[in-house]
């Protein structure tokens, strides 16, 4: 039967040419009684179009069908007054909403309606967020090929642009993605750093941690375990400092898991070079390679607090599996299953099959060691049932 899967977890900046705004804006109550004033008294259709794509805006992530009724008023205005820079922001803004709800087809058509209209106005950089834009669709469709082509004409006008901003580093990042996920690390790993090498250019320092983390990924994937490390460590660091608390959640899972393969593969402590770090996890001395498994407890555990605090449910199903795939490392099978079976309900209830899954090929695991075979088979069916799914 399959063994409980390690589980880590990747962090993946995409962007679109109208960047949404990171702020509580449903919170700034004046600048939002300032737009619908302007959208209540606007004279002409112009203005009230640039008011409605503001609104519009404000309004994707949090109320997503609020913001198509929107869009799409500002762009049943737009089409009126054959405004052509009030149909690309609309359109642009229709995508955005379609690509939140996953909505992809629909995206797809929103935005390459984005990009012949950026065509026809000759604005190259807007061209170039739209390929990008494209990119990410056929990234989530899991059509690489299609996406890398996108993202290859986004980079290229930027470079001719000689652009050197955050979106040629996301571009970068995004292509680094696909590679990745072909597992083809050699590239992954050199579009991650181009990534890097702009972002420590600008100080964009949320930038900065992102790929730190894709970086380390790529090495743990290469088995180069002291590299991997040294890396979600940089990544870490900078997310203490930003206060960015999902951000350390997701380093300190990706370090639990390091250290969890580490014990698997009977590496010890001291090939690391970095009983500091084991230090940190406790005053945990550096030479019993089983003291791997508390390392990555403790990390595991940092990030199941705070999952919990911000109530994360969706990173908690990780966080609890990879402390159960702990447990039974330790061969503490009984502790196991009571973590993987939080994991498995957590996940159903918010309906992640793909970690409802591993959690059920924990539990698999866990009952055959325990010889209740009946109930390891019973797991194995709602995890092939499930993966199937």
């Amino acid at each position: 039967m399959k063994k409980p899967t390690k589980i880590f977890a990747i962090s993946l900046i995409a962007y679109c040419l109208l960047p949404l705004p990171t702020a509580n804006l449903l919170a700034d109550t004046h600048k939002l009684d300032s737009l619908l004033q302007a959208l209540q008294t606007a004279k002409h259709d112009t203005t009230k179009i640039k008011a409605l794509n503001t609104l519009a805006r404000k309004f994707i992530t949090s109320k997503p069908d609020t913001a198509l009724v929107l869009a799409q008023q500002a762009l049943e205005l737009s089409q009126a007054a054959d405004w052509q820079q009030g149909l690309i922001s609309s359109y642009h803004n229709i995508g955005y909403v379609h690509y939140v709800q996953s909505n992809y087809p629909a995206a797809l058509k929103s935005w390459t309606k984005t990009l012949e209209l950026s065509e026809q106005e000759g604005d190259r950089k807007g061209m170039a967020g739209s390929y990008g834009n494209i990119g990410i669709i056929y990234t989530n469709q899991s059509s690489y090929p299609q996406a890398l082509e996108y993202y290859f004409k986004s980079l290229k006008i930027y470079k001719e642009l000689g652009e050197k901003s955050k979106v040629l580093a996301n571009t970068y990042n995004n292509i680094g993605l696909i590679y990745y996920n072909q597992s083809s690390y050699t590239q992954a790993l050199e579009y991650y750093f181009k990534a890097l090498e702009i972002r420590e250019e600008l100080g964009d320092k949320q930038g900065m941690a992102a790929s730190y983390n894709n970086i380390g990924i790529i090495y743990k994937n290469q088995s180069s375990y002291p590299q991997a490390l040294e890396y979600y460590f940089k990544s870490l660091k900078i997310k203490v400092q930003l206060g960015d608390k999902k951000g350390m959640a997701n380093s300190y899972t990706n370090i639990g898991s390091l250290y969890t393969s580490l014990f698997e593969q009977g590496d010890s402590p001291d090939t690391l070079g970095y009983g500091v770090n084991l230090e940190r996890a406790g005053g945990l001395a550096a030479k019993n390679p089983a003291l791997l498994l508390d390392t990555a407890l403790y990390y595991q555990q940092q990030a199941l607090l705070i999952n919990k605090e911000l109530s994360d449910e969706y990173n908690m199903t990780f966080s609890l599996s990879g402390i159960g795939t702990i447990y039974v490392q330790k061969q503490k099978y009984t502790k196991a299953i009571q973590y993987y079976q939080q994991a498995a309900l957590l996940a159903d209830s918010i309906g992640a099959l793909q970690q409802e899954s591993e959690a059920h090929s924990g539990l698999t695991e866990c009952y055959e060691q325990l010889g209740s075979y009946k109930l390891s088979l019973e797991h194995y069916k709602q995890y092939t049932t499930l993966k199937d799914t």
